[in-house]
């Protein structure tokens, strides 16, 4: 669960998932339906997908520089 308080005071950051996710869970009575709602507040945790997606881009970007990247003759 979120604190409601920050490392340096005020609101932390991922409190307002945390609610979002705690309002859901109160208005249903299975919880699949929060699911989504659930993968934002973990998201907002722990970053797994942003860090995902820029060593996705990243390494297009190595094999891009290395001459292994075709760019179907666009020039960009």
């Amino acid at each position: 669960m979120a604190s409601q308080f920050g490392v340096r005071a005020g609101t932390g950051r991922c409190h307002q998932f945390w609610k979002a996710f705690e309002e859901c869970m109160d208005t249903t009575t299975t919880g699949t339906e929060c699911r989504l709602i659930r993968e934002d507040y973990i998201e907002c945790l722990h970053h797994k997908k942003e860090f995902a997606r820029a060593a996705q881009v990243e390494a297009a970007r190595e094999l891009k520089a290395s001459g292994g990247g075709d760019d179907h003759g666009h020039g960009h």
